[in-house]
């Protein structure tokens, strides 16, 4: 039996164990994922990923279909767009990182519409995305995992189709308190297509780049590595590890006995807020509170009140040489 068809064997018996049908008729879902072969993954890696999210969204009741079949476009056609805009929702696997498919999610995340972002277990978060769940599966494709992931993948897909029914839906630009991009239907615009996506793109671009500059430019203080010990047992890693990353995108974390380690270079000004910000996520307080809270420095004052030498706690190591 072939890895594939036990994978399939096994979300068969998972779902049929839950008592879940498939549903029919709910429209498109759009594929946004790496196409072309990618250095450290096998040839036909890609392939497998888009059968695997192909299974877990005709279970969720949609039609999959790939936005583009190109592996690299100088200019996106503007059928490729209208298909972004227009399906009800889109998966996104941002695993590799790959150019072309991190640019065909930023409009659709400038369109802020309902989209699912899956990676898998080796790649890192990315700044402009980290503030959106994101679900993991094993780059190895084991199938037991991966029937879990599939069975998750459906169900997130279900969710977030119930919560755009909302009147205060908004996947990613709630984020931005504000920002007030009002995304408006394609085929009624005035201006060229091309120019619309980009001005929306330039906005939203400009908006991240400020707040950027506000947590990791305003500070006087140098940056040094730093290694920060911040008891947090319950605290979730990898939303404490976006924090971090805010800040220093290499930054490393770790948790031993209830407490996450921080090895990240940056200030000390930052290395407050990232500390006070972990200990938030271990309070309970959502990441999506805890990031404009970070902006404003109002969630470094309150820790600070309660808990004045907590920052103080971080030391600085030497960086070894590469």
């Amino acid at each position: 039996m072939t890895r594939k068809s036990e994978a399939k064997q096994s979300t068969s018996a998972e779902t049929e164990s839950a008592g879940v049908t498939e549903v029919e008729g709910k429209g498109k879902c759009g594929i946004i994922r790496p196409i072309a072969p990618t250095e450290g993954y096998p040839g036909n890696h890609w392939s497998e990923v888009g059968e695997i999210l192909s299974e877990a969204i005709i279970s969720a009741g949609f039609e999959p279909r790939i936005v583009s079949e190109a592996d690299s476009v100088a200019v996106i056609h503007g059928t490729i767009v209208q298909n972004i805009y227009e399906d009800p929702i889109i998966v996104c696997d941002v695993s590799s990182r790959n150019p072309n498919v991190m640019f065909e999610l930023g409009m659709r995340l400038a369109f802020d519409k309902p989209v699912v972002i899956v990676k898998d277990d080796i790649t890192n978060y990315a700044f402009d995305t980290g503030v959106i769940e994101h679900l993991p599966y094993p780059k190895s494709l084991h199938y037991h995992e991966i029937g879990i992931f599939k069975k998750k993948l459906r169900d997130k897909i279900l969710h977030t189709i119930e919560r755009s029914k909302e009147a205060d839906f908004s996947p990613f630009l709630k984020h931005f308190r504000h920002l007030s991009i009002s995304p408006q239907k394609l085929e009624n615009e005035n201006v060229p297509l091309v120019d619309y996506i980009a001005e929306k793109l330039d906005q939203l671009e400009s908006k991240i780049n400020r707040i950027y500059n506000k947590t990791s430019s305003s500070y006087s203080s140098p940056r040094s590595f730093r290694t920060l010990q911040i008891p947090a047992p319950a605290a979730p890693l990898t939303q404490a590890a976006i924090i971090a990353s805010l800040f220093d995108s290499g930054a490393k974390l770790s948790r031993q006995n209830g407490v996450i380690q921080v090895n990240a270079n940056v200030t000390h000004e930052q290395a407050r807020k990232i500390m006070s910000a972990i200990r938030s996520l271990d309070r309970g307080i959502p990441l999506d509170s805890i990031i404009p809270s970070m902006e404003s420095g109002s969630i470094t004052d309150s820790v600070a009140q309660s808990d004045e030498n907590s920052a103080s706690g971080a030391t600085e190591i030497h960086p070894i040489p590469e």
